[in-house]
C-alpha cells in the first residue's frame, strides 16, 4: 500500500454541513418548493452553500412542467466559483411510471474575472422494463461556452435499475459521448453499482 494514491477519494468526503427541503402545496395544481444546502469542505474546510428555488404547475393529469433555479456558491468567506442555473422541466406521463420528460437548463459560471454561460437540452423516457425495474433511455446535447465554437458534445444514455431485494438495488448504466471539437476524444463507458439502503 505504500504507492497508495489517496488523492483520488469521493469528493464528498470529509465533509459536514445542513440540509432543508420544504415542499409546498399552493394550490392543487401549483407546488413550490424551497431547498437550502450549506457544507464545509472536507479537504479545504471551505464553507460552501446551495439554494434552490422551485415552482411547478400540473397542467392536466399527464402533463406538468416545473421551472427552478440553483444558486451556488463555493466560498461564502471570499472569493471564489459562484452558479446559477435556471432549469425547466416539462413531462408527459403516458401512464403510471412510463413518462417522457424535456430538460433544458442555463447556467451561469463567475469565477474571479471571468464569466461563463453554457446550457443544455435533454429527452429521458422512462419506463419499467423487467419485474421489479425501470428502464430509462437519455439524449442530451451541452454547450460548455456559448461564446465558442466547437464547444460542445452529444451524448447518449442507456440505463436499468433492477431492485434485487427490498433493500438491495444494481444500476447498470451506459454512455457515450461524442464532442465537437476534434481536439477532445470521444468516449464510451459502462457503469456498474450496487446499493444498499
Amino acid at each position: 500500500l505504500e504507492n497508495l494514491d489517496l488523492s483520488f477519494r469521493s469528493r464528498q468526503s470529509g465533509e459536514t454541513g445542513i440540509y432543508i427541503n420544504s415542499d409546498l402545496k399552493i394550490t392543487h395544481r401549483i407546488l413550490g418548493e424551497l431547498t437550502y444546502n450549506q457544507w464545509k469542505g472536507g479537504s479545504n474546510f471551505i464553507d460552501k452553500n446551495k439554494i434552490r428555488l422551485g415552482l411547478g404547475y400540473l397542467a392536466n393529469p399527464k402533463i406538468s412542467f416545473k421551472l427552478l433555479n440553483y444558486l451556488e456558491d463555493f466560498n461564502l468567506e471570499g472569493q471564489g466559483k459562484k452558479i446559477s442555473t435556471t432549469t425547466l422541466i416539462s413531462m408527459y406521463e403516458f401512464k403510471k411510471d412510463f413518462d417522457l420528460q424535456l430538460r433544458i437548463n442555463y447556467k451561469r459560471k463567475d469565477e474571479l474575472n471571468e464569466k461563463t454561460d453554457a446550457g443544455d437540452i435533454q429527452f429521458i423516457l422512462k419506463f419499467p422494463f423487467l419485474k421489479n425495474s425501470f428502464f430509462k433511455s437519455r439524449v442530451k446535447y451541452s454547450n460548455f461556452d456559448f461564446s465558442e465554437a466547437n464547444n460542445s458534445s452529444f451524448a447518449f444514455y442507456l440505463e436499468e435499475d433492477l431492485k434485487l431485494k427490498e433493500n438491495l438495488f444494481l444500476l447498470v448504466q451506459y454512455v457515450s459521448k461524442n464532442y465537437a471539437d476534434e481536439n477532445r476524444l470521444d468516449t464510451q463507458s459502462v457503469k456498474i453499482r450496487l446499493e444498499v439502503g
